[in-house]
């Protein structure tokens, strides 16, 4: 009996502490730290770690991302996601496809197959013909405009009904920011890899998803067979 009732005191002990902690949180304690929205991308340039920065710097000042103006937001999001798709220099393969985190969530293995049969398709070869070290990374990019959309955008997602086997399009609506901008690369100064074969500009749909900026849609220039030529 006695040792039950120690016990028992001090599962009461331990309740009480973890009122008494709870009771004491300020409000800075119970809402979600908006500098980690995003994951830092691997193996980040220089010139990326400072986007990084300031992003995490940008998103720490939104309070309501679903209620406030997001034009000063999306020109930041949309260049680490730049900066981290278009770089190749810091890549392991053509598997190793740069920007995902910043993907609208149910378009990810669509983006990431996509890229690997468009961007990133000749980058293994590129790697054995150049050296990872001599391919281009993004080193700076300017927001030409920024223009929030007066109506949703949509997009659409492909649902199973298993109850018939059946596929269907279930469309979502979402405030959006299209944002259009251009960059330049660079490579070491004794590497032979064309720089001016890469795309340079692109439109870029950002939507409000899931707390954050999404990219929903991304358009760019062509890419011509860089191996090849």
């Amino acid at each position: 009996m006695l040792i039950l009732a120690i016990i028992c005191l001090v599962f009461v002990l331990l309740a009480i502490h973890g009122l008494i902690s709870q009771a004491n949180q300020t409000d800075d304690n119970t809402v979600p730290n908006k500098a980690n929205l995003y994951e830092a991308p691997n193996n980040m340039t220089n010139y990326q770690k400072q986007l990084y920065d300031e992003l995490t710097d940008s998103c720490s000042k939104v309070k309501d991302i679903n209620t406030e103006d997001l034009s000063e937001l999306a020109p930041v999001v949309a260049k680490n996601f730049i900066a981290d798709y278009f770089s190749w220099g810091n890549k392991r393969g053509s598997y190793d496809v740069g920007g995902i985190d910043y993907v609208y969530g149910p378009y990810h293995m669509n983006f990431s197959f996509g890229a690997r049969d468009y961007y990133y398709y000749q980058l293994d070869l590129l790697m054995k013909e150049y050296g990872v070290e001599n391919l281009p990374i993004v080193d700076d990019i300017v927001i030409d405009t920024v223009e929030k959309q007066d109506s949703q955008y949509k997009v659409s997602i492909w649902i199973h009904d298993y109850s018939n086997d059946t596929d269907y399009e279930e469309p979502q609506y979402y405030d959006a920011y299209l944002v259009k901008a251009h960059w330049t690369y660079s490579v070491p100064n004794d590497s032979k890899f064309n720089i001016n074969e890469l795309p340079n500009k692109s439109n870029i749909m950002l939507i409000v998803s899931n707390d954050r900026l999404e990219v929903a849609y991304m358009h760019e220039d062509y890419v011509r067979d860089i191996a090849n030529d």
